[in-house]
């Protein structure tokens, strides 16, 4: 079931996805170009990650939704925590982008569905 769905080729891919927490001391940031944009990255542990989102404190509870929803998703997920925000950052180096190419489409709008909502939300709080 697991490997059709998200390219995994062994039930034990699948137990290995993880959410990470850290404190943004032990983080490295850095950017690297991917496909035609250049994009931040994280590296924690020997692990990369790409920074899909950041949320105030105040939005501690939708840091872990959100990677919650993720890791459900097969996608291990670290969250960068400091005193002013938190970064979600979604694994460089699972399988989780190797399924078939219409799972990767249906997963990618979902994970830009939810980002756009997040950003919405964040608006609406600040406004």
């Amino acid at each position: 079931m697991a490997s059709h769905v998200w390219g995994f080729t062994k039930w034990s891919e699948w137990f290995t996805m993880k959410l990470l927490l850290a404190n943004e001391a032990d983080c490295r940031f850095f950017k690297f170009w991917h496909g035609d944009r250049v994009c931040n990255g994280i590296n924690y542990q020997g692990e990369m990650f790409l920074q899909f989102h950041s949320f105030s404190v105040r939005r501690r509870d939708q840091a872990y939704e959100v990677g919650s929803k993720l890791l459900d998703r097969g996608i291990s997920v670290l969250i960068s925590c400091s005193q002013q925000e938190y970064i979600l950052g979604v694994s460089l180096r699972g399988n989780w982008w190797k399924g078939n190419e219409p799972e990767n489409q249906r997963l990618l709008q979902e994970i830009q569905n939810l980002e756009a909502a997040l950003v919405v939300r964040q608006a609406q709080d600040e406004g």
